[in-house]
Formats: structure tokens, C-alpha cells, sequence
């Protein structure tokens, strides 16, 4: 039987929609201001063991490190990954990791030439850390790294998910003028070259990050937020999904139209990260050009039931 144009119209509407849950978040709010040493921050997560503490890590020109922040501003260690080196650290994430432990991902994924022959992302379980702990500066051990190629040849890229329903991992790239695209490895191996292969493209250009939410269900890609910039208006500076069950693929999930979320103007605005209960999301940016500079701000966008 031949279904009228109507029903199907309405059909796909339908399937369209079961994919993509709309939420809303109220508006940007300033939790603290990081170290003004932190001054080129590319890359944030909130921990998930460690209560009010917050890893960021700088973009190119600083040393293989992460650092842990707490909710007040201050920093309170600064750990450097055995074995890594810093081309151009971009973005970061954090995901399951045995025995109820969460591993830190960094991604050294940057290439403004696009002439990088691979790209690499280390992986080392989160350490432990007090919010109210005098400063440490410690090594970690135990780094994995993984190497990457895209399918396509070199490219740029700011934003790096994992995903912790599948361990999938996904790349965002920043400078197609026609869109940006979503790479996708499968199942990345150690200590060998892995492929990223293109599975989608966005209907945007410029992303500088991404994440995908604790629980695996919502997703992130941020842009520039300048306020003096017209290309990047603040407010269409972030796209967001969220899909209803683990059934609906990743991949399926960011296929479709996602719902734009107004950002806080930044200076240079490269880093985004839902909080550790799902409830929201925090962004942060580099601290900014100029005499004297404030330093970077942590500001906290809240789900609204």
C-alpha cells in the first residue's frame, strides 16, 4: 500500500525526534577564575572520584601535563604522563576505567597545517587527589598511548570523545569550510597506527571542542565565543544531542540537526565538559591577549529540569 506523503513526512519527523531529546540550560554562570599560569587552556574535565577537582590542560608550547584544579580556583597538583611527549594537546576526556577508577585521555590531535602524519591520545588512570591538598607536582606512570590516522589524509582537529557505552573513540575536526567531520575508531589498539574513519559531517565549521556526558547520553561540540567576532557568536557557539536509550548509535545520534545552546562570550573559548552529574556543563578559555589579562574563567551551564 502506498503510505501518503503526510504520514511519511510525519514518520520520519518522528524518528527524527526519538533520536534527539531537546533539553534546556540556563545560562552561564561563573564558578571561579583558574591559576593565571594556566593561561592557554584547551582541554577541561570535572574527575569523577575526586570531589570538586578539575583537570585542564594547556595547548601547545607547554609540557606533557594535566593539571588539577579545584573548585575555588586553586591548583593543587600538577602531574606530568611518563613517556609523553606535547605536540598540540587539544582536547581531553575521562572514561570508565577498571575497578571503579576513571582514566584521563589527552589528545595530542592539534595540526593548523594539516601535515601531521598521525596523531596520538594517551590514556593514564585519574590519581587520586584532595580538593584541600597542599600543591604536588607528581609523575604518572602506567601511560598507554594510541596512534591514529585519518582515512582521508591530515587534518586539523580540536575536539576528542570517548564514548563510555561503547569505548568508541571520536574526533572533531575544526577547518572545513563546507563542515566540520566526526571521525570514529572502533576499537583502538596500543601501540600501533589505528584508523579514524569519517562517519559523519556537521552542518557547522570551527569546532575547538567536545564531550559526551558521564552517562553516555548527551553530547557536546562547542565553537568559538567571541564577542567581537561576528563569525562566532556567542549565541549559536554550541551544539547539542542527547539521545533517549543506549539503543540509538552515536554515529545515528549526531547525523541529526543538533540544538543550538547559547555560550558566554570568551576570549578564545576551546574547552567544554559536562559536569560529573550529568546536570550541566562547564566551558573555559584561553585567558585572552592584551595587558594584563584576567585569568581564565570556569563557567557553569545548569540543566533545567
Amino acid at each position: 500500500m502506498k503510505v501518503p506523503a503526510a504520514i511519511r513526512v510525519v514518520c520520519a519527523w518522528t524518528v527524527t525526534l526519538a533520536l534527539a531529546v531537546a533539553a534546556s540550560f540556563g545560562p552561564g554562570q561563573l564558578v571561579t577564575r583558574f591559576p593565571a599560569e594556566l593561561d592557554e587552556i584547551s582541554g577541561i574535565g570535572q574527575s569523577r572520584g575526586n570531589p570538586n577537582i578539575f583537570w585542564v590542560h594547556n595547548d601547545s608550547g607547554d609540557q606533557p601535563r594535566v593539571y588539577a584544579v579545584n573548585r575555588n580556583g586553586v591548583l593543587v597538583g600538577t602531574y606530568l604522563l611518563e613517556g609523553a611527549s606535547a605536540v598540540d594537546w587539544e582536547d581531553m576526556a575521562i572514561g570508565p576505567a577498571p575497578g571503579g577508577r576513571s582514566y584521563l585521555y589527552l589528545a595530542d590531535i592539534g595540526d593548523n597545517s594539516a601535515r601531521r602524519m598521525s596523531i596520538r591520545v594517551y590514556r593514564v588512570v585519574e590519581p587520586r587527589v584532595q580538593a584541600n591538598q597542599a600543591p604536588v607536582t607528581q609523575t604518572l606512570s602506567g601511560v598507554t598511548s594510541f596512534d591514529f590516522v585519518y582515512e582521508d589524509g591530515p587534518r586539523d582537529a580540536e575536539g576528542f570523545m570517548v564514548d563510555p557505552l561503547t569505548g568508541e573513540f571520536y574526533v572533531v575536526s575544526k577547518r572545513e569550510s563546507a563542515g566540520n567531520r566526526l571521525y570514529r575508531s572502533v576499537a583502538p589498539l596500543a601501540r600501533q597506527v589505528n584508523t579514524l574513519t569519517r562517519v559523519a559531517t556537521f552542518p557547522f565549521t570551527g569546532a575547538t571542542g567536545a564531550d559526551i556526558s558521564p552517562d553516555g547520553f548527551q553530547v557536546l561540540i562547542r565553537r568559538y565565543s567571541s564577542a567581537t567576532n561576528s563569525f562566532t557568536p556567542p549565541a549559536t557557539a554550541a551544539s547539542y544531542w542527547s539521545r533517549p536509550n543506549a539503543s540509538v548509535s552515536l554515529v545515528d545520534l549526531l547525523k541529526q540537526p543538533g540544538q543550538i545552546v547559547p555560550l558566554v562570550a570568551e576570549a578564545q573559548g576551546e574547552a567544554i565538559a559536562f559536569s560529573a552529574d550529568n546536570r550541566g556543563f562547564y566551558t573555559t578559555t584561553e585567558r585572552g591577549t592584551g595587558v594584563n589579562p584576567p585569568p581564565a574563567p570556569l563557567t557553569f551551564y545548569a540543566l533545567v529540569p
